[in-house]
């Protein structure tokens, strides 16, 4: 049996390279900068990666970073005012140490890492403060423009594309498609864009942005 070679060696993708799959992906960060761009709530961000997301947050009262682990981060983001980190694992820590805390829960590519989303979205609502908002950005894998985009990002990487698709095939554990009914099944104070087009064609998009709110 061949060697797993896993977790995988390659760094995040630069959004501040011009290249046209970055110009797509970078299109529910600009959405939701002009979508907060009068916020000044107090942030959490799970699953941070490389932290980068805060630039697209010009307004907040403050941002706390976390992640299960901070291997990927950029520490020079925690320069920025009123920046935290706090190690916290979604599917296994205490959900009382963000409880009632914070206005805005952001989660970008995320949930189709983790193997019980229902449960955490049920805590993470459950944690939200009463009138805050949960943002989860979610890749549209599998979708014709999500296998385009995988095939032509797989050239960026330091691997051949058979250990490429292979290391994406342990990281999203669930597609679009059921992460889609969960979401819908659980909430409905609910809003859904799909980017870049408007219309709600699973192929004829990348992402979708939900938006969920807890009444005050």
């Amino acid at each position: 049996m061949k060697d797993a070679n896993y977790p995988p060696n390659y760094k995040l993708s630069d959004l501040s390279d011009k290249s046209l799959i970055n110009y797509f992906m970078e299109k529910p960060h600009t959405y939701l900068r002009k979508k907060y761009k009068d916020f000044s709530g107090d942030v959490i961000e799970f699953g941070c990666g490389d932290g980068n997301n805060i630039k697209y947050f010009d307004f907040y009262s403050t941002y706390t970073f976390t992640d299960y682990q901070f291997k990927l981060f950029n520490e020079e983001n925690i320069q920025n005012k009123n920046t935290y980190k706090m190690k916290f694992d979604l599917s296994k820590d205490s959900y009382d140490q963000i409880d009632n805390k914070y206005d805005l829960f952001l989660l970008f590519h995320t949930l189709e890492h983790i193997i019980n989303p229902h449960e955490i979205l049920e805590n993470l609502y459950n944690a939200l403060k009463p009138g805050g908002t949960i943002e989860l950005i979610q890749p549209n894998d599998p979708s014709f423009l999500w296998n385009l985009g995988e095939w032509f990002g797989s050239f960026k990487v330091n691997t051949d594309k058979k250990t490429y698709y292979y290391h994406n095939a342990r990281e999203h554990v669930n597609s679009i498609k059921n992460l889609d009914r969960l979401i819908k099944y659980y909430f409905e104070d609910l809003t859904i864009k799909n980017i870049p087009a408007a219309l709600n064609i699973l192929n004829l998009n990348l992402f979708k942005i939900y938006t969920i709110r807890k009444p005050k």
